[in-house]
C-alpha cells in the first residue's frame, strides 16, 4: 500500500496530458528524428551529422519504436492537428512509464538505505515535485535516470546490510580481549 500512492500520483503526474504540457522543445523532434532513423535501420548517426550525443539514447528509443510500430501506429495524416499529437503522444508516453519506474527505484533505494517511511516521502516528492516535469520531455535524461538509480539499488543491495545490529560487548569481554592481543605480541 505504501508503495501504491506514490506510483499512482507518479502515473496522474507524469501521463495525464503529455502531449500539452509541458510545450514541445526543439530537441525532442531532434532526438525522436534520430530514433526513427535508428528505427528503420539507418543506424545511429545521419550522414550529414557530427557526433553530438551518445548513441544509447536513440538506439534505446530507437527499439522501443520498433516495438510499438511508431510512427505508423500513431497513423499520421498530414495537416490534421490530432494527428500530429498523436505523434508526439508515444514518446511522450514512454517517458511517463520510465518516470513510473523511476519513482519506483527512488522508493526501493530509500526503504533500504532508510526505511519505508523516509521511502514513502521521497516517492511521494518525486511524483509531485514540479522540477520533474524536465523528464516529461523526450530527451536523454529521462533515459539515463532509470539506470543511474538501478546502478545505486544495485549498490545497496551488493553492500552490507544496514539494518542489522551488531552485538555490544560488556566491559569484561573487551578487557580480555585487550589482554589477549597485548600477550600475543
Amino acid at each position: 500500500m505504501f508503495l501504491a500512492i506514490p506510483l499512482v500520483l507518479v502515473v496522474y503526474t507524469h501521463l495525464w496530458n503529455p502531449v500539452g504540457f509541458p510545450t514541445i522543445h526543439p530537441d525532442e523532434g531532434y532526438y525522436i528524428g534520430r530514433s526513427i532513423h535508428v528505427s528503420d535501420g539507418s543506424g545511429p548517426k545521419e550522414d550529414a551529422a557530427r557526433y553530438d550525443h551518445p548513441y544509447f539514447g536513440w538506439l534505446f528509443l530507437g527499439s522501443i519504436f520498433n516495438l510499438i510500430g511508431y510512427p505508423d501506429s500513431g497513423n499520421p495524416i498530414p495537416g490534421d492537428s490530432n494527428s500530429i499529437e498523436m505523434i508526439w503522444l508515444f514518446p511522450r508516453a514512454t517517458m511517463g512509464i520510465l518516470a513510473v519506474v523511476d519513482t519506483f527505484f527512488i522508493y526501493k533505494i530509500a526503504e533500504r538505505r532508510y526505511n519505508r517511511n523516509v521511502a514513502f516521502i521521497a516517492a511521494i516528492l518525486f511524483a509531485v515535485m514540479p522540477y520533474t516535469w524536465l523528464i516529461r520531455r523526450v530527451l536523454i535524461e529521462p533515459i539515463q535516470i532509470p539506470l543511474l538509480l538501478t546502478s545505486i539499488l544495485f549498490a545497496l543491495y551488493s553492500g552490507t546490510k544496514t539494518k542489522t545490529k551488531t552485538k555490544t560487548k560488556t566491559k569484561a569481554e573487551q578487557k580480555s580481549k585487550l589482554k589477549e592481543i597485548v600477550n600475543v605480541r
